[in-house]
């Protein structure tokens, strides 16, 4: 979810404000941000008022706001009732906007792959991007229909491409970590006759977390095995 304060008057000259917890700001639910407004000094006024982009309002030149959902929100600060020293200056200090807090929750790991030809394969990360709560992403090749033993390779990239060892089955594992937590999800790739250039027809295979259980470590939802008929070529 992203909020912004499009509701706020585009005006002239600048507010700026500061918040002790961090620029940007980055937590769990339940996180409490402490800000403090730095007004034009060349006026004067009645009250700052604090829109925190979830749809709460605060006043004051110092403030604190506690964010209960996981989200990212613009913070955004004006003055009420500014009168400038100079009576002929008639510009209205500017409403300040910043996209200042990241609420994390659990990390939702979503994957399909794409066979490109022989036994070469792409790996398509679904994961919904949160700036700044996700710092691992981890994908672990096993033989067979299990996660057991040594993972034969193992990427750290976004999207791999990697070329299977031989003609089988497989199953992956996407792995996917950060401030809230880490979760898994798996898939199996059956390559027993190779791979097609392209995939058959058909929904491509999925795997995605199942966010419904424990959220922490060893949550892995399966995707049906889906099998891909390779092209056999006549001799």
């Amino acid at each position: 979810m992203v909020v912004t304060l499009l509701s706020l008057p585009a005006l002239a000259g600048p507010i700026d404000f500061v918040c002790a917890d961090g620029d940007p700001v980055v937590g769990l639910p339940g996180l409490t941000v402490n800000c403090v407004a730095q007004p034009p000094l060349d006026g004067t006024y009645d009250d700052v008022l604090w829109l925190f982009g979830d749809g709460e309002i605060g006043t004051g030149s110092a403030v604190s706001h506690t964010y209960e959902d996981v989200g990212q929100y613009t913070v955004g600060v004006a003055l009420e009732g500014w009168v400038p020293d100079d009576p002929e200056d008639t510009e209205i200090p500017t409403t300040k906007r910043h996209g200042l807090v990241t609420v994390c929750g659990e990390p939702t790991p979503e994957f399909t792959y794409e066979g490109v030809g022989g036994l070469d394969v792409v790996l398509l990360n679904r994961t919904p991007p949160e700036p700044r709560c996700i710092s691992r992403i981890q994908w672990d090749l096993y033989e067979g229909r299990s996660q057991g033993g040594q993972a034969l390779m193992t990427f750290e990239t976004w999207d791999p491409r990697l070329t299977l060892p031989d003609k089988g089955v497989y199953t992956v594992v996407l792995t996917v970590g950060g401030l809230a937590g880490t979760n898994a999800a798996a898939l199996e790739i059956d390559a027993r006759y190779g791979l097609p250039d392209e995939l058959v027809d058909g929904p491509l295979p999925f795997a995605g977390c199942d966010t419904s259980g424990p959220g922490r470590w060893g949550t892995v939802a399966w995707a049906p095995l889906v099998l891909l008929a390779a092209r056999r070529r006549r001799r």
